[in-house]
């Protein structure tokens, strides 16, 4: 379970926002702007933040299949995401050969990829999609699934993460600073497979 805590004080939003995390009803006051076009003038109301901070948790769960197996037992049951390898998951794999190239993967994937912890544990605010709708500290209207939205984006770029780490493992390092960090293949059925992707 992680919490992700949201601030937005200093901001000022042009409408209000009903959904729970960027929740934004507190009025702050009305101003009177002069239009540029035509000189005549107009009121806009700004609203404020409900809460000084508002958090929404994230429980992250996974499981790995084996679409060659039968449906009823083609995968394990949902588990914490960082538990690595437990046994259950080598059980998916019949034999031995398999289950070396499995444990490489995993490995791999688990050492790899950027998960939805660290991109914003990384990224800060600037993975927000909201941002795109800021400027000058004024938030522009927002729906009220902005939240679901945020998590979404999060996820797929987790998953485009997990992508990239079997692209990369076939095209090899590129930047010889990372070289260090290279997750070889430690057997010839991982190397194969290595090989297989090219």
């Amino acid at each position: 379970m992680t919490l992700y805590f949201l601030s937005a004080n200093d901001m000022t939003f042009f409408e209000k926002t009903s959904d729970p995390w960027f929740s934004a009803n507190k009025e702050l006051g009305t101003f009177s702007f002069v239009n540029v076009t035509d000189g005549s003038l107009f009121n806009r109301t700004y609203y404020g933040t409900d809460e000084p901070a508002n958090v929404v948790g994230c429980a992250v769960s996974e499981q790995f299949c084996n679409p060659n197996l039968p449906e009823a037992t083609r995968c394990e049951p949902l588990r914490r995401a960082d538990n690595l390898l437990p046994a259950s998951t080598i059980q998916l794999w019949p034999n031995e050969r398999t289950q070396l190239l499995a444990r490489w993967s995993i490995r791999n994937m688990f050492l790899m990829r950027l998960n939805v912890w660290y991109l914003v544990n990384s990224l800060g605010s600037s993975i927000l999609l909201a941002r795109q709708r800021l400027g000058g500290g004024q938030q522009q209207p927002l729906p009220n699934n902005q939240w679901q939205l945020e998590m979404e984006h999060w996820h797929s770029a987790s998953l485009a993460s997990l992508q990239a780490v079997f692209v990369d493992t076939s095209v090899g390092i590129t930047d010889p600073l990372l070289e260090e960090e290279a997750v070889r293949p430690n057997n010839e059925t991982a190397y194969e497979r290595c090989q297989n992707q090219v």
